[in-house]
């Protein structure tokens, strides 16, 4: 379940505490009966799930709730969830930066303070309208629906900003579903407690009081399932800053308010100018990224272009390495598909999340693998990706893969390359963009790194601004030779910490400095992320900005 559905899962547990209390108090229990019986339950299933943030949240703010009940004081929504959020603050104050934290309290502070304040020029407006007699007055359920349906486009309005943020992605239907799993929250979560409750005595009424939750539960997963193969059910938008976050309020207010005052043709012009305007002033960037795989290695590669592409992609440290870090950082960037993935090598920790973006059915139009012997056999990793329908694409040296003003040329292995060491057979690519270099080299072993230099009658190569070491550092490989070729102004590694290899090894580490190398790593910073416009570029540790 995702924060927003915590978010309403806590809002629900809160509003099923309210039905209870106000349930006994129609049968005549005491104030404090009833406040003590509605705050057990939501106390156990505060214990239940472990206190997460919305939950947290929803205690804090329905004991205060019924110590108003308690006292005949008028309860305030805004106030107690203040003091809610300066409880939690004061437990954990990173709580500010969760995204569960955040998009809990936007949706509190959405129905406590923005919809009444909508709810109220909305009625201002139609009440002008009905004098004006632009149309008929509504019945009590066609009214019902439209205050819920707005209801549900303010609190989405305020936060989806949020969601695209946290989530990196967006589902226009998701204000449609909303109406329907919204009101079935209250009921599955009476079924689930009924059930939870029913179990300390009989297995079967336990059961019996599950089912509604169970079917309602099976329902929403098929309903789902079928939107989510309607086009455009999800859009990935990838992780806008935090100044565009403010961009989009600011678009959502503006078009809300020349709405109310009916300029629709100047509110929608306004908008577009306000997106072209962003569009504007945002130049496409060659973004290039290490992602943090534990010991294995995985690059990804945003071209300005537009076209995105993973070389490698495994670990032998972590596992769903592809739901958990591979498809996360291509949504991070705003990618629902790949262009290319190119496979150096098959070593398990260099394909274990590529293997596992078969099985997912991930959007995949060209995987690029080594021209090899090797590779001509039939091996795991092909016979996994042409079962899903894949096309696969095998380069050698002199073969280049152009992207614009980008160009990936190959370097190694010679076409038919055979040698019993996979390693030996590593694609190594070198990137060119104007005066920005780079140089991918896989797992390549030392006595390979000779065979780069380019023969007779190819173009000469400059020394790279950017090395990716090979073998993550391994002592066998990154020579002193191959250095004073290339002359590496930086060189990124990546490996796990305290991985059983020693990556990367001492002796490596002093060469590349001794050559006058800086030295990035995924084992000492997580992610290294690397920007560049063709003639200048910097390279630094991931870091959410």
């Amino acid at each position: 379940m995702n924060d927003r559905g915590k978010t309403q899962t806590g809002l629900h547990v809160s509003i099923v505490g309210g039905m209870l209390f106000r349930f006994l108090r129609k049968k005549g229990r005491s104030y404090a009966f009833s406040c003590i019986v509605g705050s057990g339950i939501l106390f156990f299933y505060a214990v239940m799930t472990g206190f997460g943030n919305s939950v947290f949240r929803a205690a804090v703010m329905f004991f205060c709730f019924l110590l108003a009940q308690y006292f005949g004081a008028e309860y305030d929504m805004i106030s107690s969830m203040s003091l809610a959020g300066i409880l939690m603050l004061l437990e954990h104050p990173w709580r500010l930066l969760e995204s569960g934290c955040v998009i809990s309290f936007a949706s509190i502070f959405s129905i406590g303070m923005i919809l009444p304040i909508a709810k109220e020029l909305w009625e201002k407006r139609s009440q002008n309208r009905l004098i004006a007699g632009e149309f008929p007055a509504e019945s009590p359920g066609k009214k019902i629906i439209r205050q819920a349906f707005f209801a549900n486009i303010v609190i989405s309005m305020s936060i989806t900003p949020l969601l695209l943020r946290f989530f990196y992605q967006w589902s226009p239907y998701s204000i449609l579903l909303n109406l329907f799993v919204i009101p079935a929250m209250s009921p599955l979560l009476i079924s689930a407690v009924l059930g939870g409750l029913l179990g300390f005595f009989s297995y079967v009424a336990a059961f019996l009081g599950c089912i509604p939750a169970v079917v309602l539960l099976r329902t929403f997963e098929m309903i789902f399932r079928l939107v989510k193969q309607i086009p455009g059910a999800v859009i990935v938008t990838g992780c806008p800053p935090w100044w565009e976050i403010l961009f989009l309020y600011l678009i959502e207010i503006s078009f809300f308010f020349l709405w109310y005052y009916r300029q629709k043709g100047f509110s929608v012009i306004f908008c577009l100018f306000l997106i072209a305007g962003r569009c504007f002033f945002t130049v496409p960037a060659l973004k290039i990224t290490m992602l943090d795989v534990g010991q294995g290695e995985c690059i990804f590669i945003k071209m300005p272009t537009g076209e995105s592409m993973l070389i490698d992609g495994g670990s032998t440290s972590k596992k769903n390495i592809a739901e958990y870090t591979l498809v996360p950082a291509l949504k991070y960037y705003g990618t629902d598909h790949l262009d290319y993935v190119i496979i150096t090598h098959t070593d398990e920790d260099h394909i274990s999340g590529i293997r596992e973006l078969f099985e997912q059915n991930y959007p995949i139009k060209h995987i690029v693998l080594p021209d090899t012997k090797a590779m001509n056999s039939s091996n795991a990793i092909q016979k996994a990706g042409k079962k899903k329908g894949y096309s696969f694409l095998k380069i050698s040296r002199t073969d280049q893969l152009n992207f614009g003003a980008i160009h990936l040329r190959c370097l190694h292995p010679q076409k038919g390359w055979e040698a019993e060491d996979t390693n030996s057979g590593s694609l190594v690519l070198y990137l060119t963009y104007d005066k920005f270099t780079m140089l991918f080299t896989g797992d390549l072993n030392g006595e390979q790194e000779s065979l780069l230099e380019p023969d007779r009658g190819e173009e000469s190569m400059p020394s790279v601004n950017i090395l990716k070491v090979a073998h993550h550092g391994s002592k066998n490989s990154t020579t002193k030779s191959f250095l004073e070729e290339f002359q590496p102004q930086k060189a990124i590694i990546s490996a796990g910490k305290n991985n059983l290899y020693g990556h990367p090894h001492k002796e490596t580490i002093k060469k590349l400095q001794k050559n006058g190398a800086d030295i990035y790593g995924t084992l000492w910073g997580g992610a290294i992320i690397i920007e560049s416009d063709g003639q200048k570029y910097k390279i630094n540790y991931f870091k959410r900005g």
